[in-house]
C-alpha cells in the first residue's frame, strides 16, 4: 500500500497540462468560429453597400460576374484572412 501512496499524485500531475492544454484550444477555437460569423455578417454587408453604390466599409476585394450575376469576393485583412464571396442580381442598372 505504501507503494501507491504517490501514483494518484503523479497521474493527477499528467492528466492536468492535458486537461488545460484541451480547454485552451476549444476556447481558441470557439472564439475563431465567432470571428468567422461577425466577418461573414460585415461581407455580407459590405457587399449590399458596393451593389447599392452607398459607401462601404475598408476591406479588400475583387469583383467579377457570373451570367446575371455581380459578385464580389472581400477579404479580411487580418492575420488569419477570411474570404467570402456575395452574389447579387443588379436592378436597375
Amino acid at each position: 500500500m505504501d507503494n501507491e501512496k504517490g501514483a494518484v499524485t503523479a497521474e493527477f500531475m499528467l492528466l492536468m497540462p492535458a486537461a488545460i492544454l484541451a480547454v485552451t484550444l476549444l476556447l481558441g477555437f470557439f472564439n475563431l468560429a465567432i470571428e468567422r460569423v461577425k466577418f461573414e455578417f460585415e461581407a455580407f454587408q459590405f457587399a449590399r453597400s458596393h451593389f447599392y453604390a452607398l459607401e462601404p466599409g475598408s476591406y479588400e476585394f475583387e469583383q467579377s460576374s457570373r451570367g446575371e450575376l455581380s459578385c464580389v469576393e472581400v477579404v479580411s485583412g487580418q492575420a488569419l484572412q477570411f474570404r467570402s464571396e456575395w452574389c447579387l442580381i443588379p436592378i436597375g442598372t
